[in-house]
């Protein structure tokens, strides 16, 4: 069979244009089974359990260990996590001691802006770090939860009421009478979830919550967001960088902190919106080759 110079031409512009798109790299979003944020960085734990973060790491807060985790938190400058022996290990800044944790198991942890507490397996709560006025102390009882502000702290005892320590100076240490199934601290105040959906906020914030229902909350310094029943998300409070304005379609988890949000999406993508200026909400991509 002969060939013509012309078609020879054609077959080798071809091979070339395949051999060049096999050096293009196709970026993929990751999978995430759970998300946390901080004042400026953003973590997840992976399909696999590793941790990956983003954003700020002037404290090694986006740099996580090489290990992997059942549950992470972040905090201002700081980040810790569950190991699946329920034992924790916390990175990044550590100018109050917030990231050396106690030698014991846990259930559940909170990190806060430069203090750290944790739900141990008995039941219990201990706190570390900054304790100036007094988000360090906890009291004695059996709890089910707990959740760190900026100088304050919350948990829900086993009967289900919500019980606060640390600064009370707006009244964010003050909670309402009643019983809750999630409580979440945030900068100067605090709301809590009820059994019925409903939240109630108490302490100096930005907004009134909306009048919906809702199946999980997440407070920030000065904004808030809640999943509602319908998958979709709803915030309120500050939005001076859209941290208030999410995406238009359902999730699984939220999380907020300092001036940005970040959520898994019903695809188990991570989504961010708000403030971006050190890459927090700017979730990584993986390359398929």
């Amino acid at each position: 069979m002969k060939w013509s110079i012309a078609h020879l031409l054609l077959m080798t512009a071809c091979l070339e244009s395949k051999e060049q798109n096999e050096d293009v790299p196709v970026w993929s979003p990751i999978e995430f089974t759970q998300i946390t944020t901080g004042a400026w960085h953003s973590c997840g734990i992976r399909t696999d359990a590793s941790v990956l973060c983003w954003g700020d790491d002037m404290y090694g807060q986006s740099t996580p260990p090489d290990e992997l985790f059942t549950q992470i938190t972040g905090g201002l400058e700081h980040t810790c996590g569950i190991h699946s022996d329920q034992t924790a290990t916390c990175w990044g800044s550590n100018g109050y001691g917030q990231i050396d944790v106690p030698d014991a198991t846990f259930v559940q942890l909170s990190a806060g802006v430069s203090h750290s507490c944790g739900l141990k397996t008995d039941n219990s709560v201990i706190c570390w770090g900054n304790d100036e006025y007094g988000q360090a102390s906890p009291p004695n009882g059996n709890f089910q939860s707990v959740s760190t502000g900026e100088f304050h702290s919350c948990g829900i005892l086993s009967t289900g009421e919500i019980q606060c320590w640390g600064n009370d100076s707006y009244g964010q240490s003050t909670p309402p009478a009643g019983t809750f199934i999630q409580v979440s601290a945030g900068l100067q105040h605090t709301c809590g979830l009820q059994e019925s959906g409903v939240i109630a906020c108490w302490g100096d914030q930005e907004q009134e919550p909306p009048n919906l229902l809702f199946e999980s909350i997440s407070i920030g310094l000065e904004h808030s967001c809640g999943l509602k029943n319908n998958q979709m998300v709803e915030c309120w409070g500050n939005d001076e960088y859209g941290q208030s304005t999410p995406p238009n379609r359902s999730f699984q988890q939220i999380s907020v902190n300092g001036w940005h949000s970040c959520a898994i999406d019903s695809d188990s993508f991570v989504q961010c919106w708000g403030t971006d200026a050190a890459g927090e909400s700017s979730p990584p991509k993986e390359s398929l080759h």
